[in-house]
């Protein structure tokens, strides 16, 4: 079998949504794939419902226990054998034709390593909310200085990534994929495609959900990312800046009364940093920078329009100095 494509699914517990799942992706309209799926230690009926499918391009693999998502992914992706790498979550749809507009975009584009795409999330009241992703190298090397710029099921990269030694951190429990990025971002271009690959199953039992209420484990991982992130354009934070940088960025906000003016202050000046290191092009940087005092100063229900002030005159000399120099 000439598998094109691997596809890398883990699935524990999932037993609800899986066949829906897999039926989506074994229905594409591109055929050459070959679909991994790790059961990760599952105790409901998931293993039945695999074992329902006699596809020849499903290869099975189980864990004898739980061992969480990020050893199942990177096991899985040790076992793929396509030129180009999948993944899929066990409670999303594909939309049929995503392996071929993906699979045609990265034939087409050798400089382009990583795609991503669109995704309608849709949850248990049927509900459809349309997700968008950045599409330009550009624009994702700067919304990713602040938040994920990929949905996760919807990415189908070149092996060449994995081969060269970059797989899911398994200090990133709950953001892998987040932090993922962060390490192959300015190695390896990569884009989303406007098209909509994917319905994405938003569910309050879903690992993603399960780890945001675990606030301060999710903060400690975020910080680890959002160091990398910022090192990666030349910023460097101590403690106390990098806290108060992730969490404006995951909107977990506790800042109290007594601490507020200089902890807005903390951000208003790491935003300066960042407009200052920032040496690629930045079409949307500036409104991102806006965007994210604001919020934050929204979320304390607190505004220091000296900082503000400034905070635009900087974007707003940055501007001009570009101008200028093209």
């Amino acid at each position: 079998m000439n598998s094109k494509i691997s596809v890398v699914m883990s699935v524990y517990n999932g037993d609800k949504y899986l066949k829906e799942s897999i039926q989506s992706i074994l229905n594409q309209t591109f055929k050459e794939f070959e679909l991994i799926i790790i059961n990760d230690g599952s105790i409901d009926k998931s293993e039945d419902i695999i074992k329902e499918f006699s596809d020849n391009r499903i290869i099975y693999l189980k864990n004898k226990k739980n061992k969480g998502l990020i050893y199942s992914l990177n096991y899985g992706l040790s076992k793929a054998k396509g030129k180009y790498i999948a993944r899929m979550d066990a409670d999303d749809i594909c939309y049929l034709n995503r392996f071929e507009v993906q699979y045609r975009y990265l034939e087409e584009n050798l400089d382009v390593y990583l795609v991503g795409g669109q995704a309608k999330n849709f949850s248990l009241d049927k509900k459809e909310k349309m997700t968008k992703m950045p599409l330009e190298y550009e624009r994702i090397k700067e919304k990713i200085l602040f938040s994920n710029p990929f949905i996760h099921p919807t990415v189908m990269f070149r092996r060449e990534i994995y081969d060269n030694g970059f797989f899911y951190n398994s200090d990133l429990k709950g953001a892998e994929d987040f932090g993922l990025w962060q390490e192959i971002i300015y190695k390896y271009k990569c884009i989303n495609l406007p098209n909509i690959l994917i319905k994405y199953r938003v569910l309050l039992t879903s690992e993603t959900r399960i780890y945001d209420k675990k606030i301060e484990e999710k903060i400690n991982v975020h910080k680890k990312i959002y160091r990398r992130a910022l090192e990666n354009i030349g910023v460097k934070l101590n403690d106390y800046e990098l806290d108060i940088y992730t969490k404006c960025c995951i909107g977990s906000i506790d800042f109290k009364k007594n601490t507020k003016n200089k902890n807005l202050n903390t951000l208003y000046l790491i935003l300066i940093k960042i407009l200052s290191n920032y040496r690629n092009e930045r079409k949307r940087l500036n409104k991102l920078i806006i965007y994210r005092y604001l919020l934050t100063s929204y979320r304390v229900k607190k505004i220091y329009i000296k900082d503000f002030s400034k905070l635009l005159l900087n974007c707003l000399k940055l501007k001009i100095r570009k101008r200028y120099e093209e």
